[in-house]
């Protein structure tokens, strides 16, 4: 309960431990090292680096740089659902 939970997708490994990128308002990537917990099935608890509510990056990280700009896309539709206008 309370917990902040992203993507199991998100978080990444560098040489000094876990990391996300956080989009910032300014739709800039920043680099944040994170301490992962718990995989909850496609997402994990992240225990200590990260905010509730907080965007993060979920898909091509191999592109991002700290402080680069990332592009926002709309989340895709689950299987079965509508996609909203």
């Amino acid at each position: 309960k309370g917990a902040v939970l992203v993507p199991a997708v998100a978080p990444q490994l560098s040489a000094t431990g876990p990391y996300v990128y956080v989009v910032t308002p300014a739709d800039t990537a920043e680099f944040r090292s994170i301490a992962v917990g718990q995989r909850q099935d496609d997402r994990v608890v992240i225990e200590r680096g990260l905010k509730a509510g907080e965007r993060v990056v979920t898909l091509g990280h191999i592109g991002i740089t700290p402080d680069g700009k990332v592009k926002i896309e709309a989340p895709k539709p689950a299987p079965g659902e509508a996609a909203k206008p």
